[in-house]
C-alpha cells in the first residue's frame, strides 16, 4: 500500500466538509488535502525529528569530513570516547547539555570553514591542522579547550565576515 497517494480533485473538496476543527483552528480541507495528496497512503503524519540525533549526526559527520578520530572528537565535546562510539550507533546529543553545546559549536566550525575553503574538505583537514598564529597554535589542538573552541569559531566568523 506503500506506493497509493491520495488525490485531491476540486470538485471532491467542495462537496467535503469545508473544514476541519483542531484546537480551535480552522484548517481548511483543501490544505489538508494538498499535504495528504504528497504523503503515502497509510503513512501517518511525520513526527517532527529528534534534536538529539541531529546534533549527534551534524557533530559525526563534521568529524569525519575534517577527518578527526573519535578521541580527537570527545575530547572537543567533552565525552567519553566509549559515548562518541554510541553515538555513531544512534546515541542522541541533547542541544541543552554541556556535551551538546560543544557539538554545536563544533558544527558552527565545521560550517563557518566549510564555508571558507569553499566546500573542500581537504583545505579544511589542511587549514585544521596547520600552525595558525590569529589562533595561537594548531587549530585542532585549540579545539580541545572549550576556550579554544571559542577563539577559533569567532576566528572563522570573522573571516568569513570579510567574504
Amino acid at each position: 500500500m506503500g506506493s497509493k497517494t491520495l488525490s485531491s480533485s476540486p470538485t471532491t473538496d467542495r462537496r467535503s466538509v469545508r473544514c476541519l476543527r483542531t484546537g480551535g483552528e480552522r484548517l481548511h480541507l483543501k490544505v489538508m488535502c494538498a499535504i495528504l495528496s504528497i504523503m503515502p497512503f497509510g503513512s501517518a503524519l511525520q513526527v517532527a525529528p529528534d534534536p538529539a540525533a541531529i546534533v549527534a549526526k551534524a557533530a559525526l559527520a563534521a568529524s569525519a569530513r575534517l577527518g578527526l578520530t573519535n578521541r580527537q572528537l570527545s575530547a572537543v565535546i567533552g565525552a567519553s570516547e566509549a559515548s562518541v562510539s554510541r553515538m555513531q550507533r544512534g546515541r542522541g546529543v541533547e542541544p541543552a547539555s554541556k556535551e551538546g553545546e560543544l557539538a554545536l559549536m563544533f558544527v558552527r566550525l565545521f560550517r563557518s570553514l566549510d564555508a571558507l575553503v569553499g566546500g573542500d574538505d581537504t583545505k579544511a583537514r589542511a587549514w585544521l591542522h596547520a600552525m595558525n598564529d590569529h589562533v595561537g597554535g594548531v587549530p585542532v589542538e585549540r579545539i580541545r579547550t572549550v576556550e579554544g573552541l571559542v577563539d577559533v569559531v569567532q576566528y572563522l566568523d570573522a573571516m568569513r565576515g570579510r567574504l
